[in-house]
């Protein structure tokens, strides 16, 4: 297994999820995404979908519109959205703790063998997402990823 594979399976379910959401929302950063469209494209269940979409909304990383050509859309431009902020915006305590282990705190008494290793590739990894916007993911054909995983119809 590679690092990054297991940087991304410490992930929350609900943080992949919203990676996939502003992933495919930064593909066309001006089109309003129905909570149907998304849930079906992204095949995640529509009541947890919604639910999501309402936090991100009350947050400020989407506005919405209601009625018939309502949905929802990014609030930003996809440049000044970076992958740190939505796995901050779904998960806070990721970056509160520096265990491998998963621990809230650590102790930092008779520190384990991981903890330097773990805490320098954690700070690399930070680094990465704070760099890393929704422009450079758009950039990065992230529609041939959702291609490949039936996420998108052409």
């Amino acid at each position: 297994m590679t690092l990054k594979g297991i940087i991304f399976m410490n992930l929350n379910k609900t943080t992949k999820y919203a990676l996939q959401i502003f992933s495919l929302m930064a593909l066309n950063e001006n089109k309003m995404h129905t909570a149907i469209e998304l849930s079906e494209q992204l095949k995640i269940p529509y009541r947890y979908l919604r639910k999501l979409l309402t936090e991100f909304n009350n947050k400020g990383f989407l506005k919405s519109t209601k009625g018939k050509t309502g949905g929802f859309s990014l609030s930003k431009k996809n440049h000044e959205i970076s992958l740190y902020d939505i796995v901050y915006l779904t998960d806070e305590t990721h970056f509160s703790t520096s265990c491998f282990f998963g621990f809230k705190e650590c102790p930092l008494i008779n520190v384990c063998s991981m903890h330097d290793k773990w805490t320098s590739v954690r700070e690399m990894w930070l680094e990465i997402l704070k760099e890393t916007t929704l422009e450079d993911i758009k950039n990065q054909n992230i529609n041939e990823i959702f291609l490949k995983n039936k996420l998108l119809s052409i």
